[in-house]
C-alpha cells in the first residue's frame, strides 16, 4: 500500500508518546462461563493521556468505471461478470453507490448497488467494488455481499486465492470465504458495448451469520485504522475500543454491537492478555486456542503478509472462552510484495502484539516451530500445486488482464518489476522455496 510506511511511521511515534499502560481490569461478569475474577484481583487502572488526533483518509474524488469498449476474451476460462449502470451518469466512492443490474452466470440482470471499498487501493486505475444484491444469490453460500478484489498490486492475482485455498486446506477452525476469478465489464445506457474492467477474485463479505458453525461467541477486527478521524469508524466505547501495553491497538467490533457488547469483549481480552503476559501456559491453553492461532500465524509468517500487525485481522472469542482467529481475509501484499517482500528476512507475525506476547511464552514458541516443521513441506506443496493448477488453466484470461494493468501493479519489489507474467509465477514459486528454508531455520 502507498500509505503503509507512513501509517507505520505514524503508529511508532504514537507507540513513543502513548506509553500506554496494560488494562487488566475485569468485571463481575463470566469470562466464557468461568468463574469471575476475585475483588481483589482487580488492578486499579493508571490513567491514560488524551490519544492524539488522527485525519482520515483524504476522500477521492467520485469516479466511474473505464468505458474503452473491450472485446471479450474467445476462450476464457473464467465466467464474466456484467454490471450494466442504470444512470449513465453514475459517480462511485466509498460512501457515494450507484444502482445496477449485474449478470453473472444463470444470476441474470439481478438488482444491485455498486461502490468502491479499500483504502490505499481506491485511487489505482483497476477499482477495488463492493457489490451489494438486493436479494440473496446463488453465489457461494448465498449472500447479498460481495467485493471484487482488483488484486492491484499482486501482479499474478494469484496471493489471495492461494492464500484462501491454504486457509481451507489447513482446516485450522477459521472461516475462508468463498472466493472465484471473474472477467468484470462495465457498461451504461450510451455507452458503446462494455468496458473491460479486468480479472477480479469475486468473494463474499465477511457477515456474522458466516461464524455460526464455528462455536463463536464474538468477533472483532483489529485495524490500527479505526483511530482515524472519519465518521465510519463509529464511536470508541460503542464501536471499538483501545487495549495496550507500550504499543497501541484497536479491536473494532463486528456484526451486532452495543456498549455492552464492546465492553464485554474488552473485559474479557484485557484478561486474556494479563493471562498471556503471566507466561502461565496451563491457563494459557485453557482461555487460548493454542493450535488455531498457531495455524493461521504460521500461514501469515509462511506467505509474509505485512498486514498481519495491523489491518484485517479477525479475531474471536468462543463460546467457550478461548480467544481464536475467527477467519483469515486480505493477504495481496504477500509473496515477495513492498519493501518488506526479502523471502529470507523477519518473523513478521511479531509485529501483531498478541501474537508476540504468545510468541514469549516458551511452551507456545516450542508448539509453534514444531508444528511449522512438521507440516511445512506439505503446505509447500500444495500451495505449489495450487499456483501450478490456477496458473495454467486461466493462463489467457490472468495474462489478459497484467497486459492491461502492469504499469499499475506498483507495489513490488525491485526483482518483479521486469518480469513478464509467466515469470511472476515462476518467481512466487521460488519466493516460497526460500522463504520455508529460512522459516526452517529460524523455528527449529
Amino acid at each position: 500500500m502507498e500509505c503503509m510506511e507512513e501509517s507505520i511511521a505514524m503508529r511508532k511515534v504514537i507507540c513513543f508518546l502513548l506509553s500506554i499502560c496494560l488494562l487488566v481490569g475485569c468485571s463481575q461478569s463470566e469470562l466464557g462461563g468461568r468463574k469471575p475474577l476475585n475483588d481483589d484481583s482487580v488492578i486499579e487502572i493508571p490513567e491514560i493521556i488524551e490519544k492524539p488526533y488522527h485525519e482520515g483518509y483524504p476522500p477521492i474524488d467520485p469516479v466511474r468505471l473505464h468505458v474503452e469498449p473491450a472485446v471479450t476474451l474467445e476462450n476464457t476460462m473464467l465466467r464474466n461478470l456484467t454490471i450494466y449502470f442504470t444512470d449513465a451518469e453514475y459517480q462511485l466512492s466509498k460512501t457515494q453507490s450507484a444502482t445496477a443490474k449485474v449478470t453473472i452466470g444463470d444470476i441474470l440482470n439481478a438488482a444491485t448497488t455498486i461502490e468502491l471499498f479499500g483504502n490505499s487501493t481506491l485511487e489505482c486505475a483497476k477499482r477495488p467494488l463492493k457489490v451489494k444484491f438486493e436479494e440473496k444469490q446463488s453465489l457461494g453460500d448465498g449472500g447479498k455481499k460481495f467485493y471484487l478484489i482488483s488484486n492491484i498490486y499482486d501482479k499474478t492475482l494469484l496471493h489471495n486465492y492461494v492464500v484462501f485455498e491454504l486457509a481451507r486446506y489447513m482446516e485450522g477452525g477459521f472461516y475462508v470465504p468463498m472466493c472465484e476469478f471473474v472477467n468484470v465489464y462495465a457498461t451504461c445506457d450510451g455507452q458503446e458495448g462494455s468496458g473491460y474492467q479486468g480479472v477480479y477474485l469475486l468473494a463474499e463479505k465477511i457477515e456474522q451469520n458466516d461464524f455460526a458453525s464455528y462455536d463463536l461467541k464474538y468477533v472483532f477486527e483489529q485495524d490500527y485504522r479505526v483511530y482515524y478521524d472519519d465518521p465510519e469508524n463509529g464511536v470508541e466505547g460503542e464501536d471499538w475500543f483501545w487495549m495496550g501495553e507500550n504499543y497501541l491497538a484497536c479491536f473494532a467490533v463486528s456484526g451486532e454491537t452495543s456498549k455492552e457488547i464492546v465492553s464485554d469483549i474488552k473485559v474479557r481480552l484485557e484478561y486474556i492478555w494479563k493471562i498471556i503476559c503471566e507466561k502461565d501456559w496451563n491457563k494459557i491453553q485453557q482461555y487460548v486456542d493454542v493450535e488455531n492461532i498457531a495455524k493461521s500465524f504460521l500461514l501469515d509468517d509462511l506467505v509474509k503478509d505485512p498486514d498481519v500487525g495491523q489491518t484485517s485481522l479477525y479475531w474471536g472469542i468462543k463460546e467457550d472462552g478461548k480467544l481464536c482467529i475467527a477467519s483469515i481475509w486480505d493477504n495481496d501484499l504477500s509473496f515477495g510484495c513492498g519493501d518488506m517482500g526479502k523471502a529470507n528476512r523477519d518473523l513478521l507475525s511479531l509485529n501483531n502484539v498478541i501474537f508476540a506476547g504468545l510468541y514469549a511464552v516458551p511452551e507456545f514458541k516450542e508448539f509453534y516451530g514444531q508444528y511449522f516443521i512438521a507440516h511445512c513441506d506439505e503446505w509447500r506443496e500444495y500451495i505449489n500445486q495450487t499456483i501450478d493448477g490456477v496458473s495454467a488453466e486461466y493462463f489467457d484470461d490472468l495474462q489478459n488482464d497484467y497486459i492491461n494493468w502492469e504499469r499499475q501493479y506498483n507495489w513490488c519489489n525491485e526483482d518483479m518489476r521486469t518480469l513478464e507474467y509467466i515469470e511472476q509465477i515462476e518467481y512466487m514459486k521460488e519466493w516460497l522455496g526460500i522463504r520455508t528454508d529460512f522459516l526452517k531455520e529460524q523455528l527449529a
